[in-house]
């Protein structure tokens, strides 16, 4: 089954290797959130094209809370 995109906004692949990555997730309006537990970073109703690769990947991030939804 695929998932409901209709509303989804199209985005490009999105890679997280450092903190400053989350912070250009959020001026780019595709994350919202602090990282916190109770504030997690938030990455929902995007449709990404990854061409046939990865279309998240998140890596050498610690001490962050982050969910992905939609």
């Amino acid at each position: 089954m695929e998932a409901e995109t209709s509303n989804a906004v199209p985005s490009a692949p999105i890679l997280i290797d450092d903190d400053n990555d989350w912070i250009d997730l959020i001026n780019s309006g595709r994350c919202v959130g602090q990282g916190t537990s109770n504030r997690p970073y938030v990455i929902s109703n995007l449709r990404i094209d990854g061409g046939g690769s990865e279309c998240i990947l998140i890596a050498s991030v610690r001490d962050v809370f982050y969910k992905i939804v939609d």
